[in-house]
C-alpha cells in the first residue's frame, strides 16, 4: 500500500476529509435549487444562484502548494445557523470584510468565508460556514454539521419568532453536531424601537443551556467581533465552566 507522507492529524487532511463530502452536497444543492427554481411561477426577489456560492467556496478554499507553510496551528469548522433574515450573513460579512449591506441577498444552501485569528498566542483558522434558514433548505444544511467544532445560533431582536424558534435548532445541533461549543447570539441589537425581544430572555435560554450568549449589531459592528473569538476560544479551552459565562 501506498504510505501517506502527512500525518494523519495534519488539519489540511482533516479540511480534506470535510470538503470532499461538503463539495458533492453542494453540487447536488445547486440541481436541487434549481429545480425549486423551475417550480417556481415567480423567481425569487433576492435570489443568489447556487454557482456563485460554490465559486466563493472555491476560491476562499485553495489547497496550500507543495512547500507551502501551513500558517496556523488550528483549523476550526464553525456554523451559523437561525431563521432566515436573522442577519447570518451580515455578521460574517462585518466580522470577514468590516463591510455591511442593507441589499444582502437571502444565502441558498450555505456560503463560506475564512479568516484566521491569534488567541492565547495561536494561529487559528476559521472555516465560517454561514447556512440558509429556509425549510427547503433544510436537508442540504443538515449535512454541514459533520466535523463542525462551533455552532452559532443566531436570532433577530425584533423577530420574536426567530427567537421561540432557537430551541428547534438547538435540537438539531444536539441531533447531528453533539460535540460542538455554542453560543447565543441576538442580532440587529441597534433596533432598540423595534425590539422584541428582551436582553434578559436571552440571557435566560442560554443558562438554560449553558452557552455564552451575546446582543451584536452588524450594523454598527457591536460584539461582532467579540462572539466570533468567544466560539474559537470555547473550542480552545474546551471547559464546560466557560460555557455557563454569560457574555453581554
Amino acid at each position: 500500500k501506498r504510505r501517506r507522507s502527512v500525518p494523519s492529524t495534519s488539519p489540511w487532511q482533516e479540511q480534506d476529509r470535510s470538503r470532499n463530502l461538503e463539495t458533492k452536497l453542494l453540487r447536488l444543492m445547486t440541481l436541487r435549487s434549481r429545480r425549486l427554481r423551475r417550480n417556481d411561477h415567480q423567481k425569487p426577489t433576492h435570489y443568489r444562484h447556487p454557482v456563485l456560492i460554490i465559486s466563493t467556496i472555491m476560491a476562499s478554499a485553495s489547497e496550500p502548494k507543495r512547500g507551502e507553510r501551513i500558517d496556523y496551528e488550528y483549523l476550526y469548522k464553525i456554523l451559523l445557523i437561525g431563521d432566515a433574515s436573522v442577519g447570518k450573513s451580515c455578521l460574517l460579512l462585518r466580522y470577514t470584510d468590516d463591510t455591511f449591506s442593507n441589499k444582502q441577498t437571502a444565502t441558498i444552501g450555505v456560503d463560506f468565508k475564512i479568516r484566521t485569528i491569534d488567541l492565547d498566542d495561536k494561529a487559528i483558522k476559521l472555516q465560517l460556514w454561514d447556512t440558509a434558514g429556509q425549510e427547503r433548505f433544510r436537508t442540504v444544511v443538515r449535512s454541514f454539521y459533520r466535523g463542525a467544532h462551533g455552532v452559532i445560533v443566531v436570532y433577530d431582536v425584533t423577530d420574536m419568532e426567530s427567537f421561540n424558534n432557537v430551541t428547534r435548532w438547538f435540537d438539531e445541533v444536539a441531533r447531528f453536531s453533539t460535540h460542538a461549543v455554542k453560543i447565543l447570539v441576538g442580532n440587529k441589537s441597534d433596533l432598540q424601537s423595534e425590539r422584541a425581544v428582551p436582553t434578559e430572555l436571552g440571557r435566560e435560554v442560554a443558562k438554560r443551556y449553558g452557552i455564552g450568549f451575546v446582543e451584536t449589531s452588524a450594523l454598527t459592528s457591536q460584539n461582532v467581533e467579540q462572539a466570533f473569538i468567544t466560539i474559537a476560544y470555547l473550542k480552545i479551552q474546551n471547559r464546560a465552566t466557560f460555557q455557563n459565562q454569560i457574555i453581554l
